[in-house]
């Protein structure tokens, strides 16, 4: 049985209401969704790849996983994905 993911979207707009860069918000968090051909649903969101990504337009509205929208009864879901 496939698991629904539930996520967040961060956007640039929301880390700059706060003070904070969008790096900084992404950097840390797993990705709930395919980023480019650089970072993997279910993989970890990098300096090092955040660099790489940085002059792509679609990096706006990334969707990140987070322990807030776990669905699971169970305890967090695991980063690895199907």
């Amino acid at each position: 049985m496939k698991q629904t993911i539930m996520a967040f979207q961060c956007f640039a707009k929301n880390a700059n209401e706060i003070g904070v860069s969008y790096a900084a918000r992404l950097a840390g968090r797993f990705a709930a969704e395919n980023i480019g051909k650089y970072v993997k649903k279910g993989q970890l969101i990098t300096k090092q790849s955040l660099r790489i990504l940085k002059p792509m337009k679609k990096l706006d509205g990334v969707k990140i996983m987070s322990v807030l929208s776990a669905n699971s009864v169970r305890g967090v879901p695991q980063s690895h994905m199907d």
